[in-house]
């Protein structure tokens, strides 16, 4: 666990091999979400969110997935703990250069990305989950914006952390949201067998 925020932050991720740009940060701050970039810690994204967020928690779920599909899933690295408590306040990890599927399938709709990558992209994210679900995991919280496409593949990231969820009625969620990415690479397929 590492402490502190801002400049503290960044020496001791510094301390750990990290520089510039190298990792991201998702934390909390008066209930709301956070999310900063880089070695400035400069927030990128703020909102609240629907769901309660545990660090040290999401943390553990998301190092599970990632020793059971490292290609497939963003790389932990570090809890965070207030600087004045134990008590973790967010987590970081490596940064993923690409974009959210629903960034890159509005893209591919604008026409500013092939077509083909993407029934490719979405069938490895099938492969990833399915991968997991056959390891006893879930990821509970898949949609576009949980899935990273990156020039080599995809990542998954923020799992979800419900203590009223089964494993079964996780993996169900996740299967839910994969059919309708399976139905949208068909018809990618099918418009590109046209053209």
């Amino acid at each position: 666990m590492i402490a502190g925020d801002g400049k503290e932050l960044v020496a001791e991720l510094r301390k750990l091999g990290f520089g510039p740009g190298d990792v991201f940060f998702k934390g909390i701050k008066s209930g709301e979400s956070y999310r900063y970039w880089g070695s400035g810690i400069t927030s990128v994204y703020r909102g609240t969110s629907d769901k309660p967020f545990w660090p040290g928690e999401e943390f553990r779920a998301l190092s599970a997935l990632h020793d059971a599909a490292p290609d497939g899933v963003v790389m932990p690295i570090a809890v965070v703990k207030g600087r004045d408590s134990s008590r973790p306040v967010g987590y970081v990890t490596e940064i993923v250069l690409g974009n959210t599927l629903d960034n890159y399938v509005a893209m591919v709709a604008k026409g500013v990305f092939p077509k083909e990558g993407h029934a490719s992209r979405l069938e490895r994210t099938v492969e990833v989950v399915t991968g997991l679900h056959a390891q006893g995991l879930a990821h509970g919280d898949l949609h576009g914006g949980n899935i990273l496409i990156t020039g080599s593949g995809v990542k998954l990231s923020d799992p979800r952390l419900d203590s009223s969820a089964t494993l079964a009625s996780r993996i169900h969620n996740d299967r839910l949201y994969l059919r309708t990415y399976r139905e949208r690479a068909e018809s990618i397929r099918a418009s590109l067998r046209r053209e």
